[in-house]
């Protein structure tokens, strides 16, 4: 037995250098600021060259699908046995937003394993562009994608899958996956498969997934059926600071971005200028009732055969 923080702590050990995560920074906007500890500088002792470096580039991918379907399996154990990665997107639930951002980036990396694996395969890199393809089948596969986005493709399953692991409610996790999977879009220079293109989704809610100021002890006020921010001036621009608020109203913790408050330019009100409404604010409860500075327990469940490692080149998958 096995569990998922294991799994995804090893997946992050080996790939994560050069991961795409959000940063959270602490802020408090009404006293003095303090000094952000610098990050850890990673370096790779190890040197590739020509394929090998191609195929290395590749290895974080076939972690993150490896990952993906142990999830998929664990989740749906009866009906993605014996079938093909194309029939097991096919049966992958795709009600909420959530489902419907990662059964579409499953699609992108079972062209990772099919190009490797199939014997008309083919991999390629040219500049900063890896183009797979395989055209033994009715419909041709090919994913042209860039460097950053095979970063982003690790980055986004890894968000998925840790998502448990963190304070933050269904909304805010919502509002980060789509925000990945519209920069990842942005990185594809080439797909097409069974079904031809990518579903892609209006974001809800245009949050910064690159860094977060966690305020933990924001001024606000109840009125009116609205949570009222009381921000100092200087970070009243949302773009130039996008915070994290978190809050506590009758004994229920909340983690709210900055993104989801009324901005200035909307509000019709003035009074309700960097508010929330009580109703809206529910979608932003901590998961399990947990304070925002608390980590939920921890998700376990088992996998059989799983390997972080990339195939050998003579196994053959559909």
């Amino acid at each position: 037995m096995e569990t998922l923080v294991c799994l995804l702590d090893e997946f992050r050990k080996s790939h994560g250098s050069s991961w795409h995560q959000p940063e959270y920074r602490g802020l408090e906007m009404y006293s003095a600021k303090k000094r952000s500890a610098n990050a850890q500088k990673v370096q790779s002792d190890a040197v590739f060259s020509g394929k090998q470096t191609m195929l290395l580039s590749l290895q974080g991918a076939w972690s993150a699908l490896n990952l993906l379907e142990a999830y998929f399996s664990q989740q749906q154990p009866q009906t993605l046995e014996g079938v093909t990665s194309w029939q097991r997107y096919q049966q992958l639930p795709k009600k909420q937003i959530a489902d419907k951002i990662i059964a579409e980036t499953y699609r992108l990396l079972r062209i990772v394993r099919v190009a490797w694996l199939h014997s008309d395969g083919q991999i390629e890199q040219r500049g900063n562009v890896t183009e797979l393809c395989c055209n033994s089948n009715q419909y041709p596969l090919i994913l042209k994608i860039t460097d950053t986005g095979l970063a982003l493709l690790q980055s986004l399953v890894f968000y998925f899958l840790n998502r448990v692991q963190t304070q933050y409610g269904d909304a805010y996790h919502d509002a980060m996956l789509q925000s990945y999977f519209t920069d990842l879009v942005g990185e594809l220079r080439g797909f097409e498969d069974e079904d031809r293109v990518l579903c892609q989704f209006r974001p809800g809610l245009n949050i910064n997934r690159h860094w977060r100021l966690d305020c933990e002890n924001p001024r606000y006020q109840v009125t009116d059926g609205f949570c009222v921010i009381q921000l100092n001036p200087r970070y009243d621009d949302g773009v130039c600071h996008p915070i994290d608020f978190h809050l506590r109203l009758n004994d229920r913790f909340y983690v709210v971005p900055m993104e989801a408050l009324t901005p200035f330019s909307i509000a019709e009100d003035k009074r309700y200028i960097n508010a929330i409404s009580l109703t809206a604010l529910d979608r932003w409860e901590c998961r399990s009732g947990s304070q925002p500075s608390e980590i939920s327990n921890q998700l376990s469940f088992t996998t059989q055969s799983l390997t972080t490692q990339c195939p050998p080149n003579d196994v053959k998958e559909s």
